[in-house]
């Protein structure tokens, strides 16, 4: 499937595009005619005060956000809440690399850029002024830590799935050497792809789940059905340009570049509600590393949520976890502020 016929209506929609003009990103560089690509589901009550945000991860999109974690009957019940996913400014939907009227130049830009084109979207296309939620899975947290800091009085609740608001050197490492096979020169662009998601396959699953054969849940046989049928046909969809332009975001990613101060003082101003959720045996953004920043944020609950899926947990594959974090929504929801 090519980049043009994926990131599209017929495979990623419905989406609708929201005119955001010239938009100056924090570099200084300016993005002409941005467009930042949104879903809805639900409907915005008279008070607009029934929003939840949910911005996408790495290589997600609003699809994959509403096909995981949005229905009827869950935490995200459309009955209950106007839902609004947000894709990522270079993710392939909203204005990106692949639809850059000039490719070659398309800018860095970074999770701050990110929220602001949210931000002002709310506004401006909406009317919203306030969230009741914002809830985030990895990269999606990384946004949900930033729009804590940034917008303080416009986030009610604040509810964070295997992310930390700054890359910590770990982090930051491994997900270099995840860029870096997009980047390679001296191979094909089919081979920088494989070799991606062999590191995804790598890092992203548990040990458990490679070594026991979990994905025969999935209707697989053997790790090399898994990786050819699975994980090479998942990132060979992508444009590589759009999934370096993700990476780089979130190896940058740093919510103390918005305050210019410490991260246990940028957390320590923090007014949401806040639930932290690490996955047991995510290898992206260990445990240990995602509870301790959110000891740092006043009202705050850390939770571990048990998956051998790992990282990728977040992909919804695993009944039980979600079972579990559907609970730690609606349990932070019920929550007055």
């Amino acid at each position: 499937m090519s980049d043009e016929t994926y990131y599209g209506q017929a495979s990623l929609g419905p989406y609708e595009l929201l005119e955001l003009g010239d938009w100056t990103l924090g570099s200084g560089q300016v993005i002409h005619d941005c467009k930042l690509a949104v879903s809805t589901h639900g409907i915005l009550n008279d008070n607009r005060d029934n929003v939840v945000l949910v911005p996408t991860w790495y290589s997600g999109s609003s699809r994959h956000v509403a096909d995981t974690y949005i229905g009827e009957g869950r935490a995200l019940d459309p009955k209950r809440y106007f839902i609004v996913v947000a894709n990522q400014i270079g993710g392939g939907l909203s204005t990106s690399p692949n639809n850059y009227p000039d490719r070659t130049e398309f800018p860095s830009t970074s999770i701050s850029d990110d929220v602001r084109a949210q931000e002002r979207a709310l506004s401006d296309h909406f009317g919203i002024e306030k969230l009741a939620m914002i809830f985030g899975a990895s990269m999606g947290g990384q946004q949900g830590f930033e729009w804590a800091v940034r917008y303080l009085m416009k986030v009610e609740r604040l509810a964070v799935l295997a992310a930390t608001p700054l890359a910590t050197p770990y982090t930051k490492f491994l997900l270099k050497g995840m860029a870096d096979t997009l980047t390679t020169q001296d191979s094909s662009v089919d081979a920088a792809v494989r070799r991606h998601a062999m590191w995804w396959t790598t890092f992203g699953w548990s040990p458990d789940f490679l070594r026991d054969e979990d994905y025969n849940a999935l209707g697989l046989e053997g790790i090399d059905q898994f990786v050819e049928e699975f994980m090479v046909p998942y990132f060979a969809a992508m444009d590589p340009r759009v999934l370096l332009a993700m990476a780089n975001k979130a190896i940058a990613a740093d919510v103390c570049s918005f305050t210019g101060k410490p991260v246990d003082i940028t957390l320590g101003g923090v007014t949401a509600n806040t639930l932290v959720m690490s996955i047991s045996e995510d290898r992206i953004f260990p445990p240990s590393e995602v509870a301790a920043h959110g000891k740092l944020i006043p009202s705050c609950t850390t939770r571990e949520l048990k998956s051998r899926h790992g990282h990728l947990a977040i992909f919804g594959a695993d009944p039980d976890f979600l079972l579990s974090l559907d609970a730690a929504l609606d349990s932070l929801l019920s929550q007055d502020v």
